[in-house]
């Protein structure tokens, strides 16, 4: 789904739908990620989106309007100087010189490994193309995040300006220059068929279905529509033909939590006790598509646990990790609890061999902790580091407990040894008030004392939880790994993930279904995600 930026309100201006399009003010912005799943082939791909822009004062604003990935944040689609802009690491193509606020601009960029081609109309005019013959690595879609009219997923003050947005539109395919001309200037019938008889290329999947009857949309991999009073971040269904988009996070559901494999001296005899679930080192837990509901700089994690090994002062335990290529993240370190990568101060005093309840909120201008155990409790607030990694949680990396290697079993230092009876995450930050409150519990039908504000829903009478956006309860002697129904506002998941092919690009050739079988290449080849919830040993 596509997710908003977030960041501090008095810096950033307001953001919304608008009942005809998402309108963006200054430092926000919109960013999709995990689009390596729907686009295979990271230098060949077609984005549709349309928009108009509200320029600031200075004539020389530079307005990031499509940023293709996070690894070449200053390359895509930009407004400068008055003119739209088609910039790559080698050239960049001036595609509208005069560019006029409230215009709405419909453009098409199409990638190839060797071009980079963009085609516009204004507000419905004539179609004019661009060809960029060289250049066109910096515009690769690595997955991570394909972000409009930002140039990262958090609000920044130093972008001034702003626009909106009426849908966007990506195709896993280089769209073909007549295709690409006809959905800008005459669109797609009832169908969503191109409306110009013969000019549908074959390669095309354009399968039957509602189009936009004011857009008139073609069907694409993902569409996301903000043109009308009933728009939503999801991608639209019947405009959609892409197996791996979620059109509604309730229909779906989160998976079950899986632990490590792998490693010498690993030892998996722990697991569900029937009160606890016991990891050992190296071991740990993590739940593998939590990014699909949970992303960004903003969520809430309640998890009680205990630890079984004494912790030496210069020693550490990785409590959550949502970046393994950084140490940064929530750690038992020094006698305490306190996240690396923030600035020093107090931490929470912490003791191995009880049963510990805390609460982990984080947004991007804060990261708050609340502790309850046996010597009381305590609460601090951090400020949110500049840079974000090992907080922000990214599309390609679980949410992982216990392990400082993701989702290999090692023997490392920062792994730990303990029992989980429950954790739960919100895709939302609460604030002091609200952290408190739920760590008291809630009533029989999920209240939240003294304020109802976690929504309906049965509560677990021993440990008083109230509904999250998922939450797993270890401490029944019919204790699952599976996310409990009456306590998530997420169905329940399939047992596994779809299959799903290598995604690198280079030096891999492409690979597809062929009619009687699935055809791979050299380095190819095909991968079952998360078997080990089904095969453990």
């Amino acid at each position: 789904d596509v997710s908003k930026s977030t960041g501090d309100s008095d810096r950033c201006g307001s953001q919304g739908f608008n009942g005809s399009a998402y309108v963006l003010a200054g430092g926000n912005g919109l960013y999709i990620i995990g689009l390596d799943q729907v686009i295979p082939a990271a230098s060949r791909y077609s984005v549709r989106f349309k928009f108009s822009i509200t320029p600031s004062s200075d004539y020389y604003d530079n307005l990031p309007l499509m940023v293709p990935n996070s690894e070449y944040p200053t390359r895509g689609i930009q407004y400068h100087a008055s003119e739209l802009q088609l910039v790559t690491m080698r050239s960049t193509q001036t595609f509208e010189s005069e560019a006029v606020s409230g215009i709405d601009y419909d453009v098409i960029l199409v990638l190839s490994p060797s071009t980079a081609v963009i085609y516009v109309t204004q507000d419905g005019g004539a179609v004019s193309s661009y060809v960029m013959p060289s250049g066109s690595v910096s515009l690769r879609s690595l997955g991570d995040q394909m972000l409009f009219f930002n140039t990262a997923p958090f609000c920044q003050s130093s972008i001034s300006g702003g626009g909106a947005i009426k849908y966007i539109q990506v195709f896993d395919r280089e769209l073909p220059v007549q295709d690409a001309r006809t959905m800008l200037q005459q669109g797609c019938n009832a169908s969503g068929v191109l409306r110009v008889s013969g000019s549908m290329s074959s390669d095309h999947i354009y399968q039957p279905g509602v189009t936009n009857p004011s857009n008139a949309l073609c069907r694409a991999d993902l569409t996301y529509d903000f043109s009308n009073n009933q728009s939503t971040m999801f991608p639209v269904p019947s405009l959609s033909t892409s197996p791996f988009f979620i059109a509604n996070p309730n229909e779906t559901g989160i998976q079950d939590v899986g632990w490590a494999v792998g490693g010498a001296g690993c030892d998996f005899s722990a697991g569900l006790n029937g009160s606890a679930y016991g990891f050992t080192e190296g071991e740990g837990l993590f739940i593998p598509n939590i990014r699909n509901y949970v992303r960004g700089l903003v969520y809430t994690v309640k998890i009680r646990f205990l630890l079984q090994q004494a912790i030496a002062h210069s020693s550490s335990v990785r409590i959550l990790n949502v970046d393994d290529t950084t140490q940064n993240g929530l750690y038992v370190r020094y006698g305490g609890i306190y996240p690396q990568g923030a600035s020093s101060g107090s931490a929470l005093t912490f003791s191995s061999g009880q049963y510990v309840t805390m609460v982990y909120s984080v947004n991007s201008t804060h990261i708050t902790a609340f502790l309850s155990s046996g010597i009381g409790k305590q609460i601090y607030t951090w400020p949110t580091p500049s840079d974000t990694a090992g907080y922000f949680i990214n599309a390609g990396f679980p949410m992982v407990f216990f392990n400082t290697d993701g989702i290999v079993c090692s023997a490392a230092d920062g792994n730990a040894r303990g029992l989980v009876q429950y954790i739960q995450i919100w895709n939302a930050s609460m604030g002091m008030s609200e952290i408190v409150t739920m760590e008291e519990g809630c009533t029989a039908t999920g209240e939240v004392p003294p304020h109802a504000t976690a929504g309906g829903g049965v509560s677990n009478p021993a440990n008083k939880l109230c509904p999250a956006t998922v939450t797993y309860d270890f401490t029944t002697p019919n204790a699952t790994l599976g996310a409990v129904a009456s306590l998530s506002t997420l169905a329940s998941p399939p047992a596994l993930l779809n299959i799903a092919m290598n995604l690198s690009a280079s030096p891999c050739s492409e690979q597809s279904f062929s009619g009687t079988s699935y055809r791979f290449s050299d380095g190819g080849g095909l991968a079952l995600p998360n078997v080990h919830s089904v095969l453990r040993n």
